[in-house]
């Protein structure tokens, strides 16, 4: 017995294997677009420009296995001139898993005693833990000489 494909079974055919071929090629090419754009989205960690409080000198790293990020920064004590990028240190981590973990404060200024430049870095031999460094300025924000 001959096995005879008419031309309409062909065609209906070729024409599937035609639309699975380009929404295969539409997938391959649209999903890494769309991942990249959401890779640019800013994402404000700190939310203190409202009460004009000031976030600065940003320290951003990369766990050596890629599965953590951490930045650490200062934010401001008051809103006063001398003090509102002076004050706490704070470190927001990452885990490529579960995302971001809660903001924790690492040092609490005084009224004359505060944070500054913090910077940070990821433990070589553990990936989950960070140590944290900064600046402690004391009575008055020119005054910053103690590496903390």
């Amino acid at each position: 017995m001959l096995n005879i494909e008419l031309p309409s079974e062909r065609g209906r055919r070729r024409l599937l294997g035609s639309v699975l071929l380009a929404v295969g090629i539409a997938v391959v090419v649209v999903l890494p677009v769309v991942a990249v754009t959401n890779l640019n989205t800013a994402i404000n960690l700190s939310k203190r420009a409202q009460i004009q409080i000031k976030s600065a000198f940003p320290d951003i790293e990369a766990s050596a296995d890629d599965q953590y990020v951490a930045v650490v920064w200062s934010k401001g004590y008051d809103a006063a001139d001398t003090t509102k990028e002076f004050g706490y240190i704070v470190l927001k981590s990452a885990n490529a898993s579960t995302g971001w973990e809660n903001q924790v404060n690492v040092y609490t200024p005084t009224a004359t005693v505060w944070g500054t430049q913090p910077r940070l870095v990821f433990d070589p031999s553990n990936s989950s833990k960070v140590y944290v460094t900064w600046v402690e300025c004391q009575s008055q924000t020119t005054s910053c000489s103690k590496i903390k």
